[in-house]
């Protein structure tokens, strides 16, 4: 349903871009909080078990895929402030 929404939009508005708030209450079971800020307590925080929301992580993954799709020149915006890897 959420991605389907975002063609919806893309194709209905002609929407090229996306800002997805609130992306560390997506990607991390407990919401965000208690995130620790230092690089080398992230790694050690991330490779506990039971920390990361895969659902989260695999809905913004798949949200931008069909974005890059259907329009390559699309921009997509994570509101995140815990430095998770790989967002930018």
């Amino acid at each position: 349903y959420l991605v389907s929404s975002l063609r919806f939009w893309m194709d209905e508005f002609a929407i090229d871009g996306f800002r997805f708030q609130g992306v560390s209450e997506m990607v991390y079971t407990h919401h965000g909080m208690w995130v620790p800020k230092d690089k080398d307590e992230m790694d050690e925080f991330l490779a506990s078990e039971n920390k990361l929301n895969n659902h989260g992580i695999r809905y913004l993954m798949m949200a931008n895929a069909l974005i890059r799709e259907v329009k390559p020149a699309s921009i997509t915006i994570a509101d995140e402030f815990t430095s998770f890897p790989s967002t930018c």
